[in-house]
């Protein structure tokens, strides 16, 4: 591991991406979360808890970031959004600040 990029990425990771927190049902009344960084796609992790998800996502954003830096490629500045919820725009806002957990609705 190349000390120099590891650092790097620590920088880097330290940036708040926006992050979405899923509910996935897994059958027999058993869920999991899954967190995802849309600035950075392919990063994600999963835990039993919104905040077990977010933890392990931290922890996957740096090795992400990481191998971005190794493989000599560009690392995703974090963007705005607009968040909206069923059809009404809720708030427009910068991903550091946010972080937003989304049930998984039935199909019509």
């Amino acid at each position: 591991m190349n000390e120099q990029l590891w650092q790097q990425a620590q920088e880097l990771a330290e940036r708040r991406y926006f992050t979405v927190i899923r509910r996935e049902e897994m059958g027999d009344d058993e869920s999991y979360y899954e967190a995802t960084h849309p600035d950075l796609p392919g990063c994600r992790a999963d835990g039993k808890t919104p905040e077990e998800a977010k933890q392990e996502l931290a922890k996957a954003r740096m090795d992400f970031i990481y191998f971005l830096l190794e493989d000599g490629l560009p690392v995703p500045e974090p963007q705005t959004y607009a968040v909206q919820a069923k059809g009404e725009l809720l708030r427009e806002s910068t991903i550091p600040h946010h972080d937003y957990v989304v049930e998984k609705l039935p199909p019509l």
